[in-house]
């Protein structure tokens, strides 16, 4: 018996070696359901090591199962021992990128704070970009959670840590556009934007253009050909634009596994489609020159997912920015900005905080929206009291906001006051909120 026991042992240590061998292979090869296959065998044969959970973290986040991603993550930082293939820095930014997905914040902010710290302490990490990447991720849920001052520091600290010129592009758009969630001066933002130029210094504008032939040749440069809000004021520039007068070219900016319906529905519509994701800046700007582009417009500035930074390259005689973006993009080689009498109101001096030429329309949007059935009555009627909604990011309200709606709220007896973003998914965040408001008079 003993024999024989002996063999069985030998024989189930050997089967363990080689399926733990087949899941580093598979691991390798990035072979994700090899990776659960293999992991599921080693846990059923009662082998739970920290490089199985790890593996096991990976593959549910490439496969986009975020939830197990995070439970995962979170077993294998708790066991001990090596983990062949990941280091704790490196496990925590998994960690905490699953979090954001699957909208806890707050939990994802704390693993890039703790990655951020080991990695501070000396430890090591397998992506030499770990840095700029626990900076950017730190930003932006700094910035989803309405911490404006330290979404800004840490926006300008990834900006200053990267040198690929991809990524300093989006960083400092990004530290420019949260300054619009806060208070500011007017003219320090003008000089911030206005610094965006640096980033460009060196490279040579196309000057000479050709016209290739009767019709006008407009493009339109965005990320958001897709379901989006940009898609309700962009709809009617391909949709109901004068066939015999002109060509209009979309370049998309979007990565291919964002398109969806909308993208289907936009692409016939409009003579020309290119698809840039993944172009370097200067390669992308002279697809749209060889296009030969009359007049090319910007349609995002400093918001996520821009094309702007190939306008540095006037790929166009004429270059206008707008919609989607409300303030200067800074570049001297953008002629125009897109306006009307709202948006920049005459009179007021706004001009001088553009480096563009103002065009006012009659009006800035022409909105495409969902046909919904029509209002029988207000609700007030039926329930005794009016409901307030503000259904926008709660990043930006601000105290003067709050105050100004909890004074409305005073002089309409009965009133309330709805909320409606997706951070309030997160109930700290929530728990947060009620503080802030009930702190001010609500």
């Amino acid at each position: 018996n003993l024999w024989y026991w002996s063999e069985r042992i030998e024989e189930h240590k050997s089967a363990v070696q080689q399926e733990v061998k087949e899941l580093q292979q598979a691991f390798q090869l990035r072979q994700w359901e090899k990776v659960h296959y293999f992991s599921r065998g080693l846990s059923g044969k009662g082998v739970t090591t920290r490089y199985i959970w790890t593996a096991l973290a990976v593959a549910d986040y490439y496969q986009q199962d975020y939830e197990r991603a995070a439970l995962a993550a979170r077993q294998a930082l708790q066991l001990g021992g090596a983990a062949g293939c990941l280091s704790p820095v490196d496990l925590y930014f998994i960690l905490g990128n699953a979090l954001r997905f699957i909208s806890r914040a707050t939990e994802a902010q704390e693993a890039f704070v703790h990655a951020w710290q080991l990695f501070q302490q000396g430890e090591a990490s397998v992506d030499e970009g770990i840095s700029y990447k626990l900076l950017a991720a730190i930003a932006l849920e700094n910035f989803r959670l309405g911490n404006t001052a330290e979404a800004l520091n840490g926006y300008y600290a990834a900006y200053q840590a990267v040198g690929e010129l991809e990524q300093r592009c989006e960083m400092y758009s990004s530290w420019l556009f949260t300054f619009h969630h806060g208070k500011t001066d007017a003219v320090k933002l003008l000089q911030n934007h206005i610094g965006y130029r640096a980033l460009f210094a060196g490279i040579r504008p196309y000057t000479r253009h050709c016209h290739a032939g009767k019709k006008l040749r407009i493009g339109y440069v965005s990320g958001d050909f897709r379901e989006h809000v940009m898609y309700s004021f962009l709809f009617w520039l391909l949709a109901g634009y004068k066939k015999k007068k002109f060509r209009v070219y979309c370049y998309n900016m979007a990565a291919p596994q964002a398109a969806d319906a909308y993208t289907a529905l936009l692409r016939p519509m409009v003579d020309g489609w290119r698809e840039l994701a993944g172009q370097p800046y200067e390669a992308a700007a002279r697809i749209i020159y060889e296009d030969q582009i009359d007049i090319l417009f910007d349609l995002s500035g400093h918001s996520a997912g821009s094309g702007l930074p190939i306008f540095a390259w006037r790929p166009a005689p004429v270059q206008v920015s707008g919609l989607g973006y409300m303030d200067t993009t800074g570049l001297d080689t953008v002629d125009y900005f897109l306006a009307d009498k709202y948006t920049i109101p005459e009179g007021m001096d706004a001009e001088r905080f553009f480096t563009e030429k103002i065009i006012r329309l009659p009006s800035q949007f022409c909105y495409f929206g969902t046909e919904l059935p029509a209002s029988q009555a207000a609700p007030c009627q039926h329930n005794g009291s009016i409901l307030f909604g503000v259904f926008n990011h709660y990043r930006k309200i601000t105290d003067e906001m709050l105050a100004a709606w909890c004074d409305i709220l005073r002089q309409v007896p009965g009133s309330r006051l709805l909320l409606k973003s997706q951070i309030f998914v997160n109930l700290c965040v929530q728990d947060k909120a009620y503080a802030r408001m009930s702190a001010m008079g609500f």
